[in-house]
């Protein structure tokens, strides 16, 4: 169904693109050449990055890489003169070196430091160029400074959230109309993703200890996998060969209402452990050893009512258990003072022990104690929910705290085998856990409400919740280790990669409804427990492929699964729900058999290829094969345990990946070196999304249970644009401007859908057979970032003739983005339009972040304000889906004042019979109801359409000051 539709398009892109491609070519009559050399400290032998390499008496030239290499395309044939700069060094000029046409012309270049290198350190910057005419997709690029500039949260998160394409919502990253579970995070060639759960662990990593970030929205090489909407890849910074430091503090204290506390502490220099290491082994490279320390804790209440809004010392306390060399400990309420509390470690070590070898090592801990402000439950981070408890509000104390803790380690190797080639080997460990239980009671002291009595005694509320605990207990956690090897080589006109990687997982989840457990049931009706050790495994090669005229790069992936020796003892016992003689088989025609194992294997083609116009523009078109592991609840659940809820929910280890077919077809070019445009149209196709499907199964030969078990069903698809205008940092100013239109439809937005409508007395084989949009549709997203900064060592500027002060920064983020997506209804609840068609008023943020820099005898500060959200433009997020608007009393379902669009028969009885006694039931369609209750009703819908959660946060004020050394 889905394909038919796609082809014409397929057809028709690359058509497009060899005609653009043979239109621009057919400007450059004139013979051309290529430049491309290497640029080497003669002293060290050590690469240049960043050197500055010109043709004399021309505008062509280029700017090497990290590795020194550069390379000048469509140079005119004749005979040049090369000249090469780099602070530190003195300037070179290599004469007659000859471009013949339509060939490579190489270049070696030594540069000798100069007298003034030797009287102390020289720090080197450098920028990637706007527009890199070899790059086959769209790519965006940010530096540790373009970070700094943009972000106002301290996580990756609000980076990310920045960027054209991209949409956070509930905590949730959506890119180009993906679901949250498609996006993976890689910080130093580690995954941060729960496997569990499917989520994009963002807020582990500080932006502050970020040196690079990469944005893939699509085309990503094949090196990448397990994702189907992008990748984002961080680079840790490594430190500097000079002790620096910061420490910073900000607060919303006077100014806000988020009660936040934000601390920081950065310190970076040589590493003082390596040094006699060196000196011992009698190595001459101990300066090359940095490290990089970043310490910081987030302490917040939120704008939403949390915890302290209690009194009497109400705390968050919860019952996980940390580690530290083999003994445990509980975070206490040091951990905790707030609502809302994170602690991140970043450590990164790098030594370049000999010209050929280098080792880096990074660290990253991060721990979270919430009260379930934007945690999803497992299985629950594709459903439109909302995660504040506004029920519980008035006995927060009583609900849950969820902790979450997350560990990082990578381990690299480098070695350098010749100017052509290098290796890179990588060990990498994560974990991550998330525990939630309420005020860390064990379930067996779970305290069971009374609501009859409290409403009984008049002390009750129809709404709000007012006795007892919170019954859902959760634990799980995933325990990662795997090693990577890369082996790279360049030639002349190939750039070949050959990968290996290996993991094994420890994966574990406990989930129990304490309201059910009694003496003969100590795990009640509704629990989940499995515990499995999947591995997983990839291999790829790759062909970047260069000449005059075109780059091209081929890719092949192979993804590799072993869903674990204690499943495959299920499909053999074929004596439990889901695990049948039919499964068996299933199993066993899908899956291969490897050393003694069963597993499962995908390919993964890729192709992209880019037209260099100029050194300046370039157009590119990539197209691909994606796949990605299902989320491990869907192929887990219920398979370590069997329970008798009404509707549980199996896994089906079965599962085969979720595979996206997608292309794009763009085109960049810089107008200057610090002014460029990007444009991308872009079109995926998502198959085998798992989903919930209705099986009825017969139990132990007596009776028979329906069961809802996970099947590869479901398929989406998302289309749009994207363009973006930027202006790099030039004396004072810098700006990007940004817009992406993209549509996101499928047959389902949400896995579970249709247990959900059983659960509410639908019929869950009655859904729409139909496209429709997905819940996190958005189409239209508008960004402008711009700053304005005059250093310590400028010439300020005069404003109105009066001469403005040195040392400070203004940057500014404006966002316009479609609302929230919601299925149109009548004011009686009908439906009125497609699910989710419609969109919420416009979602509007702007951001404003001032700092000024002073010194106190001879000490640096830097004092700085912060405004989020400075017009107070309270974004709805959730509406009444009559109207499309914020709920209101007297409006759309509410159509009256005391009106509830649960009882409107209720409602309206009541109205015309004014002589009821208000003790007595009445008979409302055949059934009793009582008048107290019905005046309940309207007041629980009242109630509940003030919940705070339903609009984003007013307009806040933070001050800070930071000092460094």
């Amino acid at each position: 169904m889905i394909r038919p539709r796609i082809l014409p398009v397929i057809a028709l892109a690359p058509l497009l693109f060899v005609a653009a491609a043979l239109v621009a070519s057919a400007a450059y009559a004139e013979g051309t050449g290529i430049l491309r050399g290497t640029v080497r400290a003669a002293d060290t032998n050590e690469p240049l990055p960043f050197a500055n390499v010109s043709l004399l008496g021309t505008n062509r030239g280029a700017a090497t890489e990290e590795d020194g290499s550069f390379t000048v395309y469509l140079v005119p044939i004749g005979t040049y003169t090369v000249q090469v700069s780099y602070m530190g060094y003195d300037p070179i000029q290599t004469p007659d070196v000859a471009i013949a046409e339509d060939r490579t012309t190489e270049v070696a270049i030594e540069l000798q430091p100069s007298v003034a290198a030797t009287v102390g350190e020289i720090t080197v910057y450098g920028d990637r160029p706007l527009v890199d005419v070899r790059n086959t997709s769209s790519i965006k690029s940010l530096s540790s400074q373009d970070i700094e500039d943009l972000t106002i949260d301290p996580t990756l998160e609000s980076v990310i959230g920045q960027q054209a394409g991209v949409t956070v919502q509930d905590g949730e990253i959506h890119i180009r109309g993906g679901r949250a579970d498609e996006t993976l995070i890689v910080v130093d060639g580690v995954a941060l993703r729960d496997v569990a759960g499917g989520e994009a662990l963002s807020n582990a990593v500080s932006a502050t200890s970020v040196a690079e970030m990469n944005i893939l929205k699509g085309g990503w090489d094949a090196k990448y996998g397990q994702a189907i909407s992008g990748i984002i890849e961080a680079t840790i910074k490594e430190g500097t060969r000079r002790f620096h430091g910061r420490v910073s503090y900000m607060t919303d204290a006077y100014l806000g209402n988020e009660n936040l506390d934000y601390f920081n502490f950065q310190l970076e220099g040589p590493n003082p452990i390596f040094t006699p290491i060196a000196k011992i082994f009698g190595l001459d490279k101990a300066q090359a050893a940095t490290f990089h320390l970043d310490l910081a804790t987030e302490l917040s209440d939120t704008y939403l009512p949390s915890i302290r809004d209690l009194g009497t010392g109400a705390r968050l306390r919860s019952g996980y258990r940390g580690s530290l060399f083999g003994d445990s400990f509980e975070y206490g309420s040091f951990f905790a003072p707030r609502g809302d509390n994170n602690w991140r470690v970043t450590i990164k070590s790098s030594w370049t022990f000999h010209p050929q070898h280098k080792v880096s090592g990074t660290f990253i801990k991060s721990i979270g104690l919430s009260g379930l402000f934007q945690a999803h439950d497992i299985g629950d981070i594709n459903r439109n929910i909302t995660s504040y408890p506004w029920a519980w509000s008035r006995r927060l104390d009583h609900h849950y705290t969820v902790a979450e803790d997350i560990y990082l380690l990578s381990l690299q190797w480098r070695h350098t085998l010749s100017d052509e080639m290098y290796h890179r080997l990588l060990f990498k460990s994560r974990f991550n856990s998330v525990h939630r239980d309420v005020a860390g009671k064990h379930w067996s002291e779970y305290e069971e409400p009374d609501e009859g009595g409290a409403q009984e005694s008049g002390l009750g509320h129809p709404y709000f919740v007012d006795t007892g605990d919170a019954s859902d207990y959760r634990d799980r956690y995933a325990d990662l280790y795997g090693l990577d090897w890369e082996l790279v080589r360049e030639t002349e006109h190939h750039n070949i990669s050959v990968g290996i990687e290996g993991t094994y997982e420890d994966v574990q989840y406990f989930s129990l409804d304490a309201a059910s457990v009694g003496e003969e049931k100590p795990l009640g009706d509704e629990y989940d427990l499995f515990h499995v050790y999947p591995s997983t495994g990839s291999f790829y090669i790759q062909d970047r492929m260069e000449y005059p005229g075109i780059n091209l790069k081929i890719g092949l992936r192979g993804d590799v699964f072993f869903p674990g020796e204690g499943i495959e003892k299920l499909y053999d016992n074929a004596d439990r729900p889901g695990f049948d003689e039919v499964t068996r088989q299933e199993f066993m025609d899908r899956t291969h058999g490897m050393f003694g194992r069963r597993y499962k294997m995908r390919w993964s083609p890729r192709l992209a290829v880019s037209h260099p116009i100029s050194n300046r523009s370039h157009i590119f078109f990539n197209y691909g094969r994606f796949t990605q592991w299902p989320t491990y609840f869907y192929m887990y659940a219920k398979t370590g345990s069997i329970s008798s809820e009404e509707f549980p929910q199996v896994g089906n280890p079965n599962l085969d990946p979720e595979v996206s077919a997608q292309y794009e077809f763009g085109a960049g070019h810089k107008f200057t070196e610090r002014f460029s445009l990007r444009a991308t149209i872009f079109y995926k196709d998502i198959y085998d999304y798992p989903t919930a499907e209705e099986t009825t199964v017969g139990i132990r030969t007596t009776r028979r249970q329906t069961f809802f078990v996970y099947r590869n069903l479901d398929y989406a698809r998302s289309r749009g644009l994207e363009i973006e205008l930027q202006k790099r940092r030039f004396r004072h100013t810098w700006y990007s401007f940004g817009y992406s239109y993209s549509v996101a439809t499928g047959k389902s937005g949400d896995p579970n859908n249709l247990k959900l409508i059983q659960s509410l007395g639908g019929d869950a084989r009655e859904t729409p057979l139909d496209e429709q949009f997905m819940w996190w549709n958005r189409p239209h997203k508008l960004t402008l970032s711009a700053g304005y900064e005059v250093g310590g060592d400028q010439t300020p500027p005069r404003l109105f003739g009066v001469r403005l002060p040195r040392d400070w920064k203004l940057s500014l983020y404006w966002m316009l983005q479609s609302g929230e997506a919601y299925s149109p209804q009548t004011p009686h609840g009908g439906e009125a339009g497609k699910e989710y068609s419609k969109n919420a008023p416009l979602d509007a943020v702007m951001d404003i972040n001032f700092s000024k820099r002073f010194r106190v005898g001879g000490s640096k500060f830097t004092l700085s304000l912060q405004g989020r959200n400075i017009t107070n433009h309270r974004t709805v997020l959730d509406v009444d889906p009559s109207t499309g608007l914020p709920w209101r009393a007297g409006a759309g379902q509410n159509w009256e004042a005391s009106s509830n669009p649960q009882t409107l028969l209720l409602t309206d009885y009541i109205t015309r019979e004014t002589n009821v006694d208000p003790t007595e039931f009445v008979f409302v369609a055949g059934s009793p109801y009582r008048i107290t209750d019905i005046n309940n009703s309207v007041i629980r819908a009242l109630t509940q359409t003030a919940n705070p959660a339903y609009v984003a946060a007013p307009r806040t004020i933070r001050v800070g000051l930071s000092y460094d050394w």
